[in-house]
This record gives structure tokens, sequence and C-alpha cells, in this order.
């Protein structure tokens, strides 16, 4: 959901604030951004009957609905994950040359992969080897290799938004609506993010 001209979204904002002292922020997304893989997507599950869902009501009962999350806020935000600070699997530390980050971004993968192994019998439950497309994320991508990495980056992000929407669904006073604390007296939804909460983040 993105609607502002300029500048960030109220969501993106508190998310800085919140998860700032564990090096969690989010990027400026607005109507002038370049990439908006999001909001193309949200608009492509809206047409296939699909609906948006801002959570300032609680998790929705029915129907199929989508809302907005974000892979670091889940991997500090969530005692089932409890990473601190967030680890290094996507973003690269100005210091280092990409050679040197290969060996720790592919270090913090297997970290998360092996704490998401332990959700198999988690509450909600999630298991890797229930799909032979998520069985392969337990196989540590090949350094080195980037193009290939991001397509598995994609899917294991893929992976914690659906445990994050279990959790949202089955446990949420584990999670916290980060963005407006009220929709406006229009009544139109509002773009927030569902983020675990559960680990004092």
């Amino acid at each position: 959901m993105v609607t502002n001209s300029a500048g960030q979204r109220e969501c993106e904002t508190k998310v800085g604030n919140r998860f700032g002292h564990l090096w969690v922020s989010a990027n400026t997304t607005n109507l002038a951004s370049p990439r908006r893989a999001g909001v193309h997507l949200r608009e492509h599950l809206v047409s296939a009957g699909w609906r948006y869902d801002d959570g300032l009501a609680g998790p929705p009962s029915d129907g199929r609905v989508v809302s907005e999350f974000y892979p670091y806020t889940t991997l500090v935000g969530a005692k089932q994950f409890a990473f601190r600070p967030r680890p290094s699997y996507k973003r690269k530390p100005r210091h280092l040359t990409m050679a040197q980050f290969w060996p720790e971004r592919l270090g913090a993968w297997n970290e998360i992969v092996e704490r998401l192994e332990r959700l198999a019998l988690g509450d909600p439950p999630l298991d890797l080897r229930s799909h032979p497309a998520t069985d392969a994320l337990r196989v540590t991508p090949e350094a080195g290799k980037a193009q290939a990495y991001k397509k598995s980056e994609d899917l294991l992000d893929a992976v914690l938004g659906a445990w994050t929407a279990a959790l949202w669904h089955r446990h949420p006073e584990e999670c916290t609506v980060v963005g407006p604390a009220s929709r406006p007296t229009s009544g139109k939804l509002v773009a927030t993010i569902i983020a675990p909460t559960s680990a004092k983040a």
C-alpha cells in the first residue's frame, strides 16, 4: 500500500524507530520509487480475488488476505528467531568487499535455516521438508553465485512471510501492527507492517 508522493511511509519510519537498535530499518517507498514490486504484487492479488488488510482490526477471520511484512522484523522480533542484531544475509556492510561478505552471508543463511528447521515442531509449525522447493533451502547456496542466491533468498523471505502470517493468525498477541494507530475518518485502509514482537524487540 503506497499512496505517498514523496518521503517515507509512516510504517517505514516506525520500523526504524522500533527496530533500529537491532540494525533493522526500512527502505523508503513512495510513488516515485523505481522499484515497487510489492505494490504490483498486491494489485495482482487483489485482481485475483484477494484483499489487502492493514491489521488494525486484528487478524482477519475469513477470505484470502494480503498484508505487508518485513523479513528482518520477523527475524529480530519473533522469539522463535530472536537474532541479536539482525543476520547479515542480505545487505553487504559498506566496509566489506563482496568476497569478504560471502562467508558472513552464508553463515547467516545457515543460522536462519537452522532456526526454521526447529519450527517443524513449533507453534505455528513450519516444515521445510514438506515441499521440494523449501527442502532445497536446507542446502547452503553456492558462494559467488549472486543470481542463484537472490532466487533462493526470495524464497526464504516468502517462507518467513508465510510463517509470520500464521503467527499473526494464531497468536496475534505476539505481533504488533507497525504504522498509523488508526485509519483516517474516511475509513480507508492504511499502509502497515505486521511484525512479531514477542522477543522484546
